[in-house]
């Protein structure tokens, strides 16, 4: 059972869009433990607040969005927490064909592995751990001959890790920060004309 409530509004003033919003939800799970012979239940709330702001020119697009959220249970209130997500973003189109981006985000967020799936890359971590993630990437678009094209892109994230209380057994492990880097070049031929 979840219920949900969205309030939103927008603002605009020359080209700056101001969209904030709100969600509110509540429900019930039977999998509080995430797992393991004795997983607890229990009813819990959430408040979602939506912060985006964004700028568009003739050939330039800012974006800035900040998101809190607050978790709170009935029962396991040592569970209750607050998360945050904050981005930025740029694009720059220097002509019809050519185009930059720039991205930079931080989340700090509390997780839990989940060891049957691989989708999430803290897949193994077994205690409740408190996540702070920093993450970057640049992207560039730029012509070749006519129809062809080359794109670039290069990303960058850390992630820091802490127990959510003293008093947990500590794997040293689950706490290892961790640093991830990659970068593509890509070639490509649009087929029709824009």
């Amino acid at each position: 059972m979840v219920l949900l409530c969205l309030i939103g509004t927008t603002v605009k003033a020359q080209k700056t869009t101001f969209s904030p919003g709100i969600q509110v939800s509540a429900g019930y799970t039977d999998n509080l433990g995430f797992g393991g012979e004795a997983n607890p239940s229990d009813y819990f709330g959430l408040l979602q607040v939506f912060l985006p702001v964004y700028r568009s020119t003739r050939t330039q697009q800012l974006g800035f969005n900040y998101r809190p959220r607050l978790f709170r249970y009935d029962e396991f209130t040592n569970l209750d927490r607050d998360e945050h997500d904050l981005f930025f973003g740029i694009a720059q189109q220097y002509s019809n064909r050519r185009r930059l981006n720039f991205e930079l985000r931080w989340i700090n967020t509390q997780v839990q592995g989940d060891p049957v799936s691989t989708d999430d890359s803290e897949f193994f971590l077994d205690q409740r751990s408190d996540r702070q993630l920093f993450r970057g990437r640049f992207d560039w678009r730029q012509p070749l001959a006519r129809r062809w094209f080359w794109r670039a892109n290069v990303i960058g994230a850390y992630t820091k890790l802490d127990p959510v209380s003293e008093s947990q057994e500590i794997d040293p492990r689950d706490f290892e920060n961790r640093t991830q880097y990659s970068a593509a070049i890509r070639f490509s031929r649009e087929m029709s004309r824009l």
